[in-house]
């Protein structure tokens, strides 16, 4: 990613990106909104840590779109659809990053 993208199409919907100072004194890297179509991101992260990030509240977006968002929760830091994501999104981001060709 080289520059931080302004708006993303998740699933049917497009979301605006907003790139948010102090989500970091909140102790969260990001967060997703999906009633606003608006995913928050922390931008003082390292690089790499912001694009995982941005993936990883994609999954939300796109579990919001999904009947998962009933049968696993996925908005409290402890429930299982996030442990799922927190899970998943590391290693798709890895995947991503080092099989370009793919």
């Amino acid at each position: 990613m080289g520059s931080r993208p302004q708006k993303l199409k998740v699933g049917v919907f497009s979301y605006d990106v907003d790139y948010d100072d102090h989500l970091g004194s909140l102790g969260a890297a990001g967060i997703t909104n999906s009633d606003n179509l608006l995913i928050s991101i922390d931008p003082n992260n390292h690089n790499d840590v912001v694009r995982e990030t941005l993936l990883h509240e994609v999954f939300h977006a796109w579990w919001d779109q999904t009947s998962l968002r009933v049968s696993l929760p996925s908005k409290e830091p402890d429930s299982q659809g996030e442990l799922l994501i927190q899970t998943i999104s590391p290693l798709l981001f890895a995947f991503i990053r080092e099989n370009r060709e793919v």
